[in-house]
């Protein structure tokens, strides 16, 4: 394994390269050699297993970075790394596991020994933040350094207190001690406020809430459940002040907390989670530790104090080893709070604990420290004014830009050239608004059309506009190009859109109306292009036949019969050899227009292409009426056609096929007229001729 780093590797392409550089290949399904982030270069135990499809590598001008598609071998080394978030995962969780044992054992221990036992938990502690940062480096490092350096403080105070002890009694009331805790308690409270304001930002409202909550279970907690155990002379001390400030700063950080919690994705609350119990049982720890100093005025080291002190510690450690706390280094978006009534009843309770300690102590004969109780006062009622004025201004910023948009969506309602109607659901289709535009697309006020039902908007189709609107719901959103008439007698074009609209608590249906007449129009002459020859303005070659299919289509299912006249001009190619093609074109024009004027009403004239149309007779067909349309067709051609101040002579001969449902094809009906119309110029031109073989059989 120790040479392994000077062999070589070998891409697919057959390029030999140093096995410890990635290979960067645009190619599909070629190898990449990446090696993988921290992996060490001396070492090239790392491949891409056999069975993994072809991975493309990015090129080496590409702005990402090359994703490593090497997979280390089964265990060694390489597999602890790439395992490493499951494993500090699992070591969260068996810290947290080993922790309640060494806290189980701790609750079994007194003096000396009690003490010595806190402080290795206490150590514990410490090296997991270490190893969590270290692994983890997470970008905002602050917040778990000042953590670190709090579990140091109240590490370093048990040390001074283990050092001033004697065998067989724990000193007591060690200043020292009593600094390095205060001071690493303010230390973990600067941590959580950064983690609170890293994940948050400077949250006004948020922190007001806290502060809120805070002083009112403090005021609480304090007034009726520490005061009451203290020494005769310790409530209103300095100390007494001092503790109950301490646990306060706690309590508010603690609900900062909780709201950073529900900031974060429910995945990534882990790390967060464990914070917070850390700090609840810090409080806990302070709060014993007041008490036990308000009965006898001795800092007490053991019992119930300890655990939870340990606890917290190792709570912080855990957090810094898993992996969630990364999550901490990302700035959530939240939404502000808005003014509801149940957050000013709150705010109202929260006001209301330094009255509710005055009863309950005046009811129960207690003693009340009314140092402390001023302090409530002093930071409940500005906080709960602030917090008011929030609300409040929240609320009128809100409203203001309710108002302002209302403002802009009327300004864009009067402004947009669609019609809006609001509607009632149901056969009545009660107007119940119409917007600015109704004079413009339908020439009618708005205020004429509110009260009426949209049924009876004046259209030409009426069921396919009720079929619009009396419909299900599940349907919606739904469209039609609808007929609709003008006031001033015009037809236009109306894209009627029909969807849900909540107006209030009362369902509703609105209406987008756009007036599509141009683009109609447009559409029409698109098709008339494609269906129309350009030339003679005649159907062309697909118009024609896509009439006579739908002819056939009509025979097939409901019998009848109709004819075909295939004519060709005898004559023409003189006309554009001699005159030229613009002569040629204008001759072509007047002879589509005779054509036109002597067939009957009903048939259908159609240019195939050349010198060559169709006639296509629907009415009163047989074989006589067909003839006389081929007569008349052909004597239409008699008299020269003048172009220019000059005669130019062309005839026509007509081939006839009469369909009567034993046609299967518009191909075959032409090809039947097709070989009459070669009987008419054999025979002659000039002349009409059936195909006698159909006539025959």
């Amino acid at each position: 394994m120790g040479g392994s780093s000077a062999r070589a590797s070998r891409s697919s392409s057959g390029t030999s390269m140093p096995a410890r550089w990635p290979t960067r290949c645009c190619a599909a399904g070629t190898t990449a050699r990446v090696r993988p982030a921290g992996w060490p270069l001396a070492s090239s135990r790392w491949y891409r297993s056999r069975a993994d499809p072809p991975r493309r590598a990015p090129c080496a001008f590409s702005p990402a970075p090359i994703t490593p598609t090497m997979e280390p071998r089964a265990g060694g080394i390489m597999g602890a790394w790439q395992d490493r978030e499951a494993r500090l995962s699992q070591a969260s969780v068996g810290l947290v596991i080993v922790g309640a044992l060494g806290v189980a054992r701790l609750g079994q221990l007194d003096g000396l020994s009690a003490l010595w036992w806190r402080f290795g938990l206490v150590v514990a502690g410490i090296v997991a933040v270490v190893v969590g940062v270290v692994a983890h480096r997470p970008r905002r490092r602050r917040a778990w350094l000042l953590l670190l350096a709090g579990i140091c403080a109240s590490a370093a105070g048990d040390l001074v207190v283990l050092l001033s002890s004697t065998p067989g009694s724990v000193a007591a009331n060690v200043p020292a001690d009593a600094w390095l805790t205060a001071a690493g308690g303010g230390l973990v409270l600067l941590a959580m406020l950064d983690v609170t304001v890293g994940v948050r930002g400077r949250d006004v409202g948020s922190g007001l809430d806290a502060l809120l909550l805070a002083a009112a279970v403090w005021t609480l907690l304090w007034q009726l459940l520490v005061v009451p155990a203290g020494a005769p002379g310790w409530a209103g001390s300095g100390t007494e002040l001092a503790g109950g400030l301490q646990v306060l700063l706690f309590v508010a950080v603690l609900g900062l907390l909780v709201r950073t919690i529900r900031a974060l994705p429910v995945r990534e609350r882990a790390a967060t989670l464990l914070l917070a119990a850390a700090l609840a049982a810090a409080i806990g720890a302070f709060l014993l530790g007041a008490i036990g100093q308000a009965v006898d005025g001795i800092a007490h080291h053991g019992g119930a104090r300890a655990i939870f002190g340990a606890v917290a510690n190792l709570m912080a450690g855990a957090a810094a080893l898993h992996p969630s706390m990364r999550a901490l280094d990302v700035r959530r978006v939240t939404a502000s709070d808005g003014f509801t009534a149940g957050r000013s009843v709150a705010v109202g309770l929260a006001l209301l604990a330094p009255p509710v300690v005055l009863l309950v102590t005046q009811l129960l004969g207690a003693g009340v420290a009314l140092g402390s109780l001023a302090v409530a006062w002093i930071v409940l009622v500005p906080a709960v004014l602030a917090r008011l004025h929030l609300l409040g201004a929240g609320r009128d910023a809100a409203l203001l830009e309710a108002a302002a948009s209302d403002g802009r969506l009327r300004s864009l309602v009067a402004h947009t050239g669609d019609l809006l109607l609001i509607v009632d659901p149901g056969p009545s289709a009660r107007i119940r608004y119409a917007s600015p535009a109704a004079t413009r697309v339908l020439g009618i006020p708005p205020e004429h059309l509110v009260g009426t039902s949209a049924l009876d908007l004046p259209t030409d189709d009426p069921s396919a506009l009720r079929g619009l609107l009396v419909r299900d719901a599940e349907t919606l959103p739904r469209a039609a190009d609808l007929p609709l008439r003008h006031r001033d007698g015009d037809g236009r074009w109306i894209q009627v859109v029909v969807d849900r609209y909540i107006e209030g608590s009362r369902p509703a249906l609105v209406l987008t109306l756009s007036d599509i007449t141009d683009r109609k129009q447009s559409e029409m002459r698109w098709v008339r292009a494609a269906h129309h020859d350009a030339l003679t303005g005649l159907v062309n070659r697909r118009g024609i036949e896509e009439r006579l299919e739908q002819h056939l289509g009509r025979l097939a299912t409901q019998g009848g019969r109709f004819g075909v006249l295939l004519c060709d001009l005898d004559g023409f190619k003189a006309v554009n050899d001699t005159g030229g093609h613009l002569v040629g074109d204008e001759v072509l024009r007047h002879v589509a227009a005779r054509f036109r004027r002597v067939v009957r009403d009903g048939d259908d004239v159609a240019r195939l292409g050349g010198d060559e149309f169709v006639v296509l007779g629907t009415s009163a067909v047989d074989e006589r009426a067909l003839e006389q349309v081929a007569d008349r067709v052909i004597a239409s051609l008699r008299e020269p056609i003048v172009v220019s101040g000059m005669p130019w002579r062309v005839g026509v001969s007509v081939g006839m096929a009469l369909a009567d449902g034993t046609d299967a094809s518009v191909g075959r009906l032409l090809r039947r007229a097709d070989v009459a119309l070669y009987q008419a110029k054999g025979a002659g031109k000039g002349l009409a001729r059936w195909d006698t073989t159909v006539l025959t059989s």
